[in-house]
């Protein structure tokens, strides 16, 4: 298998379907396309930044799993072309995993090989700089220069500004996003507190067991299967002590999805292998909006 061309094709969540009209006219650019995706949603947890209170009603759109479900609502609420800016009200209301996916599904459209990655940016500066955040962003395939490159989509330039970042966000430095499996590696060896990685300094959403959960979630989308931020499965369950085996299959996660082009073939093939770590048909949502649920999901 071709990890380019697996990587160019579309995914069961980030295919358009039907809409894939709509993405004929967008830019065939990373920059474009990040300009797009910035003109189209409205993060949910950084509705501050943009001086705009999201009407309660509309957090129902964070649950959408499918970028078809996405485009449907942003043409629900404003039919002009998805290359003309939305204004705020008008905008899908989402996080950082919907930026990511939206920014693959139209990279995917345009032949430019793209996946998500989850893990954790020392570069949100939310809650200072002895607390990283988890987060989602993109992977795209640089032809020029044979190699991955980070970008956050999410990053518009009001973000680039409150999070005082001066490095370029369609090149993200190695050690400005660090992907689930290196702060796993950090915090096995000691390097790192797992107590200093996750969602809030002050709440449960930390630790080990949430950099188990994004590490988990990042094989995943390597795998095409870009889940929500709190979908779960297999050895996701937060009231599961892990044991020795799952240490070590955990370790070996955390190997392969560093590996590059050149371990992609391992990458997928533990990832097929192993019933504990690949996503099933049906997972548990636990939705911030909502009890939770299970799911059962599109898989092709």
């Amino acid at each position: 298998m071709n990890p380019l061309e697996y990587y160019t094709a579309q995914s069961p969540l980030t295919d358009p379907g039907e809409h894939a009209g709509l993405f004929d006219d967008i830019p065939c650019d990373v920059s474009g396309i990040c300009r797009v995706v910035q003109g189209l949603i409205i993060p949910f947890d950084e509705e501050d930044a943009f001086d705009y209170s999201i009407p309660e009603e509309r957090f129902t759109d964070i649950d959408a799993r499918y970028v078809t479900k996405i485009v449907e609502k942003i043409i629900e609420l404003d039919d002009r072309p998805l290359t003309e800016p939305r204004p705020l009200e008008k905008r899908f209301v989402g996080c950082c995993r919907d930026f990511a996916v939206l920014f693959c599904a139209m990279a995917r459209h345009q032949g430019i090989p793209a996946r998500a990655r989850v893990g954790f940016a020392p570069y949100i500066a939310e809650f200072g700089p002895n607390f990283t955040v988890d987060h989602e962003i993109a992977e795209y395939w640089n032809s020029n220069e044979n190699r991955w490159c980070l970008v956050d989509p999410e990053q518009s330039d009001v973000l680039v500004e409150l999070n005082s970042i001066h490095f370029n966000t369609e090149d993200i430095p190695r050690d400005q996003f660090l992907v689930a499996g290196v702060v796993w590696q950090m915090c096995r060896t000691g390097e790192a507190n797992p107590v200093n990685f996750g969602g809030d300094p002050e709440s449960i959403f930390r630790n080990w067991w949430f950099i188990r959960n994004r590490l988990m979630l990042d094989l995943a989308s390597l795998n095409k299967m870009e889940l929500l931020l709190w979908d779960i499965w297999g050895l996701m369950d937060s009231e599961r002590d892990p044991d020795e085996g799952d240490v070590t299959l955990l370790d070996n996660v955390a190997r392969v999805t560093q590996s590059g082009n050149e371990g992609f073939e391992e990458m997928h093939t533990f990832y097929e292998k192993e019933a504990e770590l690949k996503v099933p048909s049906v997972i548990t949502s636990f939705s911030p909006i909502d009890e939770p649920c299970e799911i059962e999901l599109i898989m092709e």
